[in-house]
């Protein structure tokens, strides 16, 4: 799991070098959302 996050921190610090601040909170955002409703849509198909 740390591998992943490591990964995950890596990937983000790229993305900054190559774009403006803006769109890293629109990725994570996005992320956080998608998380959000995934959890949500496997919450719901569980009960």
């Amino acid at each position: 799991m740390d591998k992943f996050k490591k990964m995950l921190f890596d990937y983000f610090v790229v993305l900054e070098e190559e774009y403006e601040p803006p769109s890293i909170h629109v990725i994570l955002l996005f992320l956080l959302i998608h998380t959000i409703v995934s959890a949500t849509v496997f919450y719901i198909g569980a009960l």
